[in-house]
């Protein structure tokens, strides 16, 4: 299996992360001009690629940029995972409801069984992404500084 090699810019905006502090935002500007690399589409695509690499964590702010969460947000993204998961499943149990309506009927016994199993799995996972919701879930944050912040590398 072949072995890629980080694109020289992820590698940049890797170097430009590595020291940030938790509960530091940086807006799109901000890390252009301290890693060099142009936030476009592709810079923002490296930027997730560097987050990967260095096991980061981040929350974005359309528009802004991003914020690396500390202890109190680090609930955040976990929560906006959960919201995509369960915005996922409500697109996956409409469908299945769709396609119950139209076609049930006339479906073989198999078929019709494996589309209420997965009516169910939907309905399951539905009921915990919300009871999580409940628990989890805060209302965005504003960014109180939106100034662009440049980590210093410290020794």
């Amino acid at each position: 299996m072949a072995h890629f090699e980080p694109h020289e810019d992820t590698l940049k905006i890797k170097s430009f992360l590595e020291n940030c502090e938790p509960g530091k935002s940086f807006s799109y500007p901000a890390i252009s001009i301290g890693s060099g690399v142009q936030m476009d589409e592709k810079g923002k695509q490296k930027l997730r690629s560097a987050c990967r690499m260095l096991g980061i964590e981040y929350i974005c702010t359309p528009g802004y940029g991003i914020t690396i969460p500390d202890e109190t947000i680090a609930v955040e993204p976990v929560a906006r995972r959960l919201i995509k998961i369960d915005n996922a499943v409500k697109r996956g149990e409409r469908t299945t409801n769709n396609i119950k309506d139209k076609f049930l009927k006339k479906m073989s016994d198999e078929d019709r069984k494996q589309i209420v199993f997965t009516g169910a799995i939907f309905g399951a996972i539905r009921a915990a992404a919300s009871e999580s919701k409940m628990l989890y879930y805060k209302k965005p944050r504003e960014i109180q500084d939106k100034s662009p912040l440049i980590p210093t590398k410290t020794n």
